[in-house]
Formats: C-alpha cells, sequence, structure tokens
C-alpha cells in the first residue's frame, strides 16, 4: 500500500488571491459578524471556529451560480440573520427561500491598477504568444476548476470562426489552469472538442497556467477584447476586470454580470434557457436552468466590435465609466455602510 503524506490546514488559503492572514482569535466581540463563506461551507465556521456568533447579528456573503439554492445551502440560511450578494441576480436566487430574512444586493468592488498599461502589456502578449501589434487578439480566460461546461469554451471557438473565418489576423488565446487536474469525463471530453477544433486553426493557442495576478491582468490589458460566453456567473470578476482596464468586453447577456453589462458598457450576447442535468455542475437541483448563448449571435457581437474600431473605444470607456462610479471601493463601500447603519439602528 503505497501512503503519501499531506500537509492540510483547515485555514488554507489558495495560493492567488486576497486572502486575510488576520486569524479569527485576534478578533474582537462585534455587534454584527460578516462572514464571507459560501452557504454550504458557512456552518464550518461555526462547527471549528472560536464562538463569536452567538448573540450577535450574523450575515453570508454568498456566491452562487444557478438559478435556485443548493439544497446543502439551506442549513448556512437558517443559522443567518441576513444574506449579502453581489447582484441582483444573486438577491433572485435567494430571497424566495430566505423566509423573511433580508437578502440585500450590496455589489462588489473591483482593483483599480493605473500602473498596467495598454502599451507595456501589449508587449507582454506580444512576446508570449509571438504575435505582432497587426493581430486583433480575443481572449477568454477561466479556472478548468470552475467548470468548463459553465465557461463554455467550446461555443467562443465557434463564434470565434464564424466570425473571422476571413480575417487571418485574428487571434484566440484561451487562458485557462488546472485543466491537467481535472478527470470528470464530460470536462475531459470538453477539452478534446476544443483540441480538435485548435488543432485545424493555428489562429487559436491555449494557456494551461497559473500567472501571477498582474501577469493576469497584462494579459487582458493587451487584448483588443475580452469574451465570456458563460452559461451562468455569480459575479464575472474576469469581465468586470476586463472593463477597469478599459477592453471592450462581449458576454452572454445573463446571471451575475447584468448589473455592470448592458448595451451601452459591452456587447451583449443572445441565449435561451436550457435545464442542467446532474453532472453539468455541482449541487444541481432538478429544475435548475442556466443560458445557452447563442454562437451565432456571439459571432455578430465579435464581428461588430471588430469592423467598428470607435465603437470599441466608446463602449470601454462608458463601461469604465459606469464600474468606477458603481463598483470602486468608495462606491461599495457606501453600500456596505448604509445597510450596516440599518441594522444598527434596529439592534
Amino acid at each position: 500500500l503505497n501512503i503519501r503524506g499531506v500537509d492540510f490546514d483547515l485555514d488554507n488559503p489558495a495560493p492567488e488571491g486576497f486572502s486575510s492572514d488576520t486569524l479569527i482569535e485576534e478578533y474582537g466581540p462585534a455587534k454584527i459578524n460578516l462572514i464571507h463563506l459560501n452557504a454550504e461551507s458557512t456552518p464550518l465556521a461555526y462547527a471549528y471556529q472560536p464562538d463569536v456568533f452567538s448573540g450577535r447579528y450574523n450575515i453570508g456573503y454568498f456566491f452562487w451560480e444557478l438559478d435556485k439554492p443548493a439544497y446543502c445551502h439551506y442549513l448556512g440560511m437558517e443559522m443567518l440573520d441576513e444574506i449579502w450578494v453581489s447582484t441582483e441576480y444573486g438577491v433572485q436566487i435567494y430571497k424566495p427561500d430566505a423566509k423573511g430574512k433580508p437578502v440585500v444586493n450590496v455589489g462588489m468592488c473591483y482593483e483599480e491598477h493605473p500602473d498596467i498599461t495598454r502599451e507595456a502589456s501589449r508587449a507582454f502578449v506580444n512576446r508570449r504568444f509571438r504575435f505582432d501589434d497587426s493581430h486583433y487578439v480575443c481572449l477568454v480566460a477561466f479556472d478548468s476548476f470552475s467548470f468548463v461546461q459553465r465557461k463554455n469554451p467550446v461555443s467562443v471557438l465557434k463564434a470565434f470562426q464564424k466570425a473571422f473565418e476571413d480575417v487571418p489576423n485574428a487571434r484566440l488565446v484561451v487562458k485557462t489552469q488546472n485543466r491537467d487536474s481535472v478527470f470528470d469525463p464530460v470536462q475531459v471530453n470538453l477539452w478534446d472538442r476544443v483540441d480538435a477544433i485548435i488543432s485545424s486553426d493555428p489562429r487559436i493557442v491555449v494557456m494551461n497556467e497559473t500567472l501571477s495576478y498582474r501577469d493576469l491582468l497584462q494579459l487582458k490589458a493587451g487584448s483588443d477584447c475580452y469574451i465570456s460566453l458563460h452559461k451562468s456567473e455569480g459575479w464575472g470578476f474576469g469581465m468586470i476586470e476586463a472593463m477597469a482596464l478599459k477592453v471592450p468586453v462581449i458576454c452572454t447577456a445573463y446571471s451575475g454580470n447584468m448589473d455592470f453589462c448592458t448595451e451601452d458598457t459591452a456587447w451583449m450576447v443572445d441565449y435561451e434557457e436550457t435545464e442542467l442535468r446532474q453532472g453539468d455542475y455541482i449541487f444541481v437541483r432538478k429544475g435548475s436552468v442556466w443560458a445557452e448563448p447563442h454562437v451565432d449571435d456571439a459571432a455578430r457581437q465579435m464581428r461588430a466590435a471588430y469592423d467598428d474600431p470607435q465603437a470599441r473605444r466608446s463602449k470601454a470607456e462608458a463601461a469604465y465609466a459606469h464600474i468606477r462610479e458603481n463598483f470602486s471601493a468608495p462606491a461599495v463601500a457606501k453600500r456596505y455602510g448604509g445597510r450596516l447603519r440599518e441594522i444598527l439602528a434596529e439592534l
């Protein structure tokens, strides 16, 4: 029997991201606790952490991608006094089953990176992929652990080929990570389909690599458009990060990203709702639906953006202005503060 030891700790944050290194034991008593855990994990905070929850007003901040709460969410929902979400889509998910508890859209902020410039970022992209400034670079980016079928790269590839059949200088970068650690047969099959498409189209390249956050932002900033033909998003980090870098966005007109994606800020792709099957995603409830974006419409939107450089500039500027007004750290802090003051006035 072969045995391999693996270091593990309950406090085991991902290597990338913005996790705090402050221990919960250092926190003092508070009238309100804001718990940034998804619903299925919320009971773990009560089980494994010191009891800072009894007699307090406890708020859970949830992300979820499907149109109904998973059955494993209900215990966490019961343990809380209030639920916060980042989008109106999140309100629609949780409010019907919240038993009258407040479900509040407080938004989500993005980070500004004024040191990430278009010129330096394009040079980074050109070096990495041996492109040059004559290439029109489209980017789709996702983590393979986030379920390949939800991120839907096959539709992106099909739409790209329809849109740019006569554009030899068009390029598509499919940026992912953790591909080699995905063994689910459905997802493996999707990657096989991706490989089959790109094998006959040298304009498409797959990048399976965990980049530093700065390099990921440079990859986005150096691209000419960012594409997300997702089937559902709880929020849509990739899209709002692209907007913050003034990169044009082409996306499915569905789910969490609709709080910041409009006809004025993005090229919106039509869709139809389809019912999920078991295995399409985690914790799937019977009757749950998500979007199936129309490939032909996606191709039209991609081509419309390509054919109109002025529209790309104007929509990118409009998107940047919109998210800066509504989703900057100061803007979201006002929403947090406003709701917290309302709660404190009632305690």
